[in-house]
């Protein structure tokens, strides 16, 4: 056989893969997007949140605290469970210190329970796991 046979199937092959595998990656099931979790939130996000008529969640840390990171799944798991009823939201004390003043932040995480309209009900300072911020959630009459 000559080497100009052989190159030819060669490239027939190659390209015969290459189409195969790009059929194959086209029709693979496509994910459902995530649906969200707690935002990142600043000050501005705080007065959107208090103009939403929704009671909402702050959790004021920083990524830096252990306890503060070990909520994050917390938050982000309540934010689905309660999509439309409830807000949450993941302040950084670092990056928004006028947020802790006004809060009177005094050990990471505090979490922050609004009524709609942003009247403070709660503060709590420290860790609170999934069905204990749930169960606050219910004796602030956030939720039912």
């Amino acid at each position: 056989m000559s080497l100009g046979s052989w190159t030819t199937r060669l490239v027939l092959v190659c390209v015969l893969l290459i189409g195969g595998v790009v059929v194959w990656a086209y029709n693979m099931p496509k994910s459902k997007p995530a649906v969200a979790g707690a935002i990142e939130a600043g000050p501005a996000d705080l007065a959107k949140a208090a103009a939403s008529g929704l009671p909402y969640v702050a959790k004021i840390g920083s990524d830096s605290c252990i306890p503060c990171r070990q909520m994050n799944p917390i938050m982000d798991s309540l934010a689905r469970a309660f999509e439309g009823k409830v807000g949450f939201y993941k302040v950084d004390v670092y990056r928004y210190q006028d947020v802790a003043a006004k809060y009177g932040v005094r050990v990471i995480p505090t979490l922050v329970l609004f009524a709609p309209g942003g009247s403070v009900l709660y503060n709590h300072e420290g860790y609170l796991s999934e069905d204990a911020l749930t169960e606050l959630m219910r004796s602030q009459g956030m939720i039912d």
